[in-house]
C-alpha cells in the first residue's frame, strides 16, 4: 500500500493502521508491531540464512519491544526454541552482519548487549517516531525520503 505524507508529499511502501481504533484486549496486551513490504522482500533476499536462523528471528520479533529494542537473552531464545546456545549465538551474529537486527551496549549495563530490529524492516511504535529514526538515519526507500540528498 503507498501512504502519502500530506506534509511533505513522500510516498511509503508499507501497511496503514487507523488511529485510535480500539483493538481486542487480547492484541493490546501481547501488542503488535507493523512490517514493511520492502523489509520482507529485503530479509527474503538476504542470501546464507538457513532455517535456524530464521526461527531465531521470527522468535526474536516475538519479543520485540517499543521501537524495536529486543530485551532478551540469548539463553533465553536457546531454551524457548530447543537450541543449543552457540547455534544461537551464530545466527544472531549472522543476523547482525545481514542488517536484520542491530546490536549494542545496553546503556544501563555496558557489560550487556542488546538487540534491535533494523527500522528499515518493520517498526513498533508509532508513525511519527517511525519517520524521525528513518530521517536521523538519512534512509531512502522507494521514493526517497531526502530528494536533495546526495548519494555516497
Amino acid at each position: 500500500m503507498r501512504l502519502t505524507d500530506l506534509e511533505t508529499g513522500e510516498v511509503f511502501l508499507g501497511l496503514a493502521v487507523p488511529q485510535k481504533k480500539k483493538y481486542p484486549r487480547e492484541i493490546q496486551q501481547d501488542g503488535f508491531y507493523t512490517m514493511f513490504s520492502f523489509g520482507s522482500e529485503f530479509i527474503s533476499e538476504v542470501e546464507g540464512l538457513t532455517g535456524n536462523d530464521y526461527r531465531i528471528l521470527f522468535r526474536l520479533l516475538s519479543h520485540l519491544e517499543f521501537e524495536n529494542w529486543i530485551y532478551v537473552t540469548q539463553t533465553t531464545i536457546a531454551e524457548e526454541l530447543q537450541l543449543k546456545k552457540s547455534h544461537v549465538s551464530r545466527s544472531m551474529k549472522k543476523l547482525v552482519e545481514k542488517g536484520i537486527i542491530e546490536k549494542q551496549k545496553d546503556p544501563k549495563d555496558k557489560r550487556k548487549m542488546i538487540y534491535r530490529l533494523n527500522p528499515e524492516c518493520g517498526w513498533r511504535g508509532d508513525a511519527d517516531q517511525w519517520k524521525k529514526e528513518m530521517y536521523s538515519r538519512r534512509v531512502e526507500k522507494v521514493t526517497p525520503l531526502f530528494p536533495n540528498s546526495k548519494k555516497n
